[in-house]
């Protein structure tokens, strides 16, 4: 049942889709009138398809290089590289080129790009005995743009999660600025990722959707949005099975 007292926020968006889209990445970054835009994704995309090519050449001057070494899981050792390498180039806007981890792994490198703090004391923390809290990151961020490559639902939001081998939990952020400015759902970048890595994003996504589908007190907006999604995943999942 649909609830109609509710509040919706929505989030400053310009995204592109379709054929070619990637096309439309120099003006977005033009847009936020960024001179050293710095990609960040993992050696799949680097090293077996041509999107990084492809982005240089469209981006000319205002490409500043990239750190193709995020790995699964957005580990806390390659974000730790991707900021080393992003300060150096002295980026002032990211690109996340993949799936999931590579656009969490993108906006951990904007937070500790901009935040001064030690990145332990900037992660969520649970003290003992009392509830969970997410330290305020107030450091204006640098825009991030999205190239999906991959199903996913961590593309607009604003938490991260970080593996750390070092730790019992993962490292979680919350930074609302860190939502991207711009998404590209490219389509020649989206039939990029190998087949077998689409089918488990999508099933992962399929699962998510119909969870959501049972959510009580929807807004009507909510409700129109998780129903659409339920079915368009419904409709083309059996398709990317064969």
């Amino acid at each position: 049942m649909a609830s109609h007292d509710f509040r919706a926020v929505g989030f400053a968006l310009r995204l592109h889709a379709g054929a070619n889209a990637l096309d439309q990445l120099p003006a977005e970054v033009e847009r936020q009138k960024a001179r050293r835009a710095f990609v960040i994704c993992g050696q799949t995309v680097a090293r077996k398809t041509g999107l990084l090519g492809r982005i240089e050449a469209g981006l000319g001057p205002l490409y500043a290089g990239a750190f193709d070494a995020m790995d699964k899981d957005s580990s806390w050792p390659a974000v730790e590289r991707a900021l080393a390498s992003a300060r150096a180039a002295k980026a002032d806007l990211l690109i996340a080129v993949g799936g999931g981890s590579v656009v969490v792994g993108t906006r951990m490198v904007a937070i500790l790009l901009a935040e001064t703090g030690d990145p332990y004391s900037l992660m969520t923390q649970y003290p003992q005995g009392k509830p969970a809290y997410s330290p305020r990151l107030m450091a204006p961020k640098p825009p991030i743009i999205n190239v999906v490559t991959t199903p996913n639902t961590a593309m607009n939001r604003a938490g991260s999660a970080l593996k750390n081998d070092n730790l019992d939990h993962r490292m979680e952020f919350y930074d609302p600025k860190t939502r991207p400015v711009a998404l590209i759902w490219d389509a020649d970048a989206l039939l990029s990722a190998p087949p077998a890595l689409i089918r488990s994003t999508a099933t992962t996504n399929f699962s998510t959707a119909l969870r959501a589908l049972g959510a009580a007190d929807m807004s009507p907006l909510a409700q129109a949005d998780r129903r659409h999604a339920f079915a368009l995943l419904h409709d083309g999942l059996p398709r990317i099975m064969d």
